[in-house]
Parts: C-alpha cells; structure tokens; sequence
C-alpha cells in the first residue's frame, strides 16, 4: 500500500478496516458543519468546541454535506443558506472554505467523514434545485400538508426519471461532484481526493427510488475521480427489498445504508405511550431485515440515520445518531441569513430530534460507542 493509502477506510471481510484494524463507525449527523466553519454565517468556535464534546463522547466519524443549492434569498426559509453553490458552477468560497476548515479540524481529531453530495429532500436545495435549473421552474416545496409531499416527490424524481431532462441535470451534478473531488483545502493543501479524512463520497440523502442504471452511473463517476475513498448510495432502505438492491448490488457501491424513523414513519406517537413496545419491536425487525439484505449483496451495513437506539445491531458496523446540536439551542436567534444552526434542518421543528451537549441522551450514546469500541479491539461483528 502506498503513502497516499494510509489512514484511509477500506472495506474487507464485510466489515471496515482502517491501518490495519477494524473500524467501527461510532458517527453522528452534523450535516450544517460546513456553514459553521464559515466565515460568513458561521462560528469556528463553537465548531471547535463541538468536535472536541463528539471527540469526548467517543465519536470517530461525521456524516456532512458537501452541496447545499440554490440563491440565497429571503423567499426560500427551509434551505440551508449561505448555499454552497448559488447558480449551476458558482460557487460561495467564504462556505467552501468551511468544508475546508471543518475537514481540518476533523482531522486533527483523527475522525473521518462521510461526504454528502447533495439531497433528495429541499432542506438543502438538492435534486429539486437541478430539475429547476434546468427547468426553469420553482420546486413545489412541501408544506405541513402531507399530498403536498407527493407533489414535491414526484417533481424532484424528475431528475433520474425524466428522459428529457435526467442529462442535463445530472451533468450539473457531476460537474459539482467533480469540483467537490477536486478542491484544495486552503488550510492544509490536501486535495479531497486524495485525503484519508474523507471515508466516503455518498451520492446523496435519501434518493427516493431511483432506477438501479442511475446509482451504477452516478457511483462508477464518482469511484473514476478518487482511486482511494469508499462510495455509498446514503438511501433509507425503507421502501423495499427491490429499491435496496438497485442501490446496493452496484459493483461501485462500496457498502450499504438504511435510515431509522420510527416517529417520523407513523410507528411510534410522542402522545400515545403504549406505542413505544410497538415501535421497539418495529425497529428491532427493520435492523434484522436490512442486516440480512446486507448478507446478501456481500456487504457492510451502516445505520447512519436514528433517533431509536435497539438492543439488536448484528450485522451491522457501525452507526450515526441524528443529530448533533452541541452548544447550540432551539431557543438562538437566527444569523444573518435566517439559520440557526441545530441538529433539526430548517424546514422541521427546532430541538425536533437535536441532541445538545446538556442532555441525557449523550450518556446513551457514549455507552453505544463504547460498545461498538468493544467490538471493534475484540474485531467482531456487530
């Protein structure tokens, strides 16, 4: 192996290797981490302060965006704003050079990440963003109303569905991943491709059954602009055993995600207790499921979205909470730009599912970490 390979995450045995030693991911969601390390909008301190209260509680790994889309502006609230890329190739240096500095700073603490490319959903502009470039069009955003949510799904599809328009807006696309694979950091002159801090580019957050032709092209452009990083759909896994293979049985995809949303999925409600044993059991059945959908395309399988915590996780090697708020409160006044910066996006109810330095829930994950850490010095499987 060469110099360049060290330090970066492989996949082997279906587990994580890295130096040598299994790798466990004992992750969080910290999706906003690029906007806190930028100048405009942002707050390097407290950035600090947060990735050393993840360091303490055993955190190895940071799921983040890598894309935010679209103009910033007033009539677009529930969007991450200043946005990385404002119009189609240009982009906000004061944000880009946040990614910058929070890939530093992550890896001064020996951490790795999980890049994310951009987004099904609008929180972030995402694929709704594409379509409307290449469209001319404004993104039906969803409301409260849940048939407004199928509106909003069915236009946004429109960008791996639509023959007339899937190549424009996917060449977009990876012209930014290509930007994104090719940045410098400013601060330690690490190009992205070439850094070990950088576990995996994932295509995006929760592709809504999207065609298996699509991940195959998406992910072999991806693998064909980085010889050492891992790739990874970053799909729920929810819908079905079908939609899970068409993102997973790429040969490009390196391993398999699922996401966990009990409350979120009707399962469980806050105001009806008795819930809860249901929705355990739930939970509980989902993660053997998706375990055993893992076995069967031969490859790693990481829960990186949840706010359940089970008992049962084989077959799994690793896992990340949603999602980190750290010092920050639902209670902050907004920035500049309309943001306050918690672990809830900016289009769902503020402390929703935010996990702050001050909680209890931090004792609970720390002892999951410790847990995984167990597995990963014995190096078991989960």
């Amino acid at each position: 192996m060469d110099q360049i390979d060290n330090g970066f995450v492989r996949v082997s045995s279906g587990g994580f290797m890295r130096n040598g030693k299994p790798y466990y991911i004992r992750g969080a969601n910290y999706w906003y981490g690029m906007n806190m390390g930028a100048l405009l909008g942002g707050d390097r301190s407290r950035l600090e302060t947060e990735l050393d209260q993840l360091k303490t509680m055993g955190c190895n790994n940071l799921r983040i965006m890598a894309g935010s889309e679209g103009p910033n502006d007033q009539k677009q609230l529930f969007r991450m704003q200043p946005s990385l890329m404002t119009s189609p190739g240009n982009y906000n240096e004061s944000v880009f050079q946040g990614l910058d500095y929070l890939l530093d700073a992550m890896g001064k603490r020996d951490m790795t990440a999980v890049v994310t490319l951009s987004n099904f959903w609008h929180w972030s502009g995402g694929f709704s963003q594409y379509v409307a470039w290449v469209t001319n069009t404004i993104p039906p955003y969803p409301t409260r109303d849940p048939e407004t949510w199928g509106v909003f799904t069915q236009y946004t599809s429109q960008f791996y569905n639509n023959d007339t328009i899937r190549h424009l807006s996917n060449d977009l696309f990876k012209a930014h991943i290509r930007v994104v694979q090719g940045r410098q950091n400013v601060f330690n002159g690490k190009v992205y491709r070439n850094d070990p801090v950088i576990m995996s580019w994932q295509i995006a957050n929760e592709a809504q059954a999207a065609p298996k032709f699509w991940y195959d092209d998406v992910a072999k452009f991806i693998k064909q602009g980085t010889k050492h990083q891992l790739v990874s759909s970053g799909i729920e896994s929810k819908l079905d055993y079908t939609d899970f293979l068409n993102a997973h049985s790429s040969s490009f995809i390196d391993y398999c995600t699922c996401h966990l949303w009990v409350e979120n999925w009707g399962i469980y409600k806050a105001d009806d207790p008795a819930s809860l044993k249901s929705a355990l059991v739930y939970a509980t059945d989902y993660i053997n499921t998706r375990a055993g959908w893992a076995a069967d395309v031969g490859k790693p399988m990481v829960l990186e979205e949840y706010a359940t915590l089970v008992k049962q996780y084989k077959g799994f090697v690793g896992s990340n909470f949603w999602s980190y708020s750290g010092i920050g409160r639902s209670t902050d006044l907004p920035n500049n730009y309309s943001m306050v910066w918690i672990g809830d996006p900016p289009h769902e109810p503020r402390g929703w599912y935010s996990v702050y330095d001050q909680d209890t829930t931090v004792n609970v994950i720390q002892q999951h970490y410790m847990a995984l850490k167990d597995l990963e010095l014995k190096g078991l499987g989960t």
